[in-house]
C-alpha cells in the first residue's frame, strides 16, 4: 500500500506532467493560430489583388464608353 509521501510525491510528478503537456498544447495551438492567420491575410492580399485589376477594368471600360458617348453628342 502507498502512503501518504508516495502519494503526495505522484501528485507532484502528475502535476508537472499535466503543466508540461498544457504548455505544449498552447504552444502549439499558437503556432496554428499563426498559420492560419498567415493563410488567411495572404488569401485577403490575393482577393485583393484580382479585384484590384478587375476594377481597373472596369474603370478602362467605362472611360472608353464615355469617349464614344462625348463623340456622339
Amino acid at each position: 500500500m502507498l502512503d501518504k509521501k508516495d502519494l503526495e510525491m505522484i501528485k507532484d510528478i502528475m502535476g508537472t506532467l499535466i503543466r508540461e503537456s498544457e504548455n505544449k498544447m498552447s504552444s502549439k495551438m499558437e503556432s496554428l493560430i499563426h498559420e492560419s492567420e498567415n493563410t488567411i491575410l495572404e488569401e485577403l492580399d490575393r482577393v485583393q489583388i484580382h479585384l484590384g485589376k478587375r476594377i481597373d477594368k472596369v474603370e478602362k471600360d467605362l472611360d472608353e464608353l464615355n469617349q464614344y458617348y462625348k463623340a456622339g453628342k
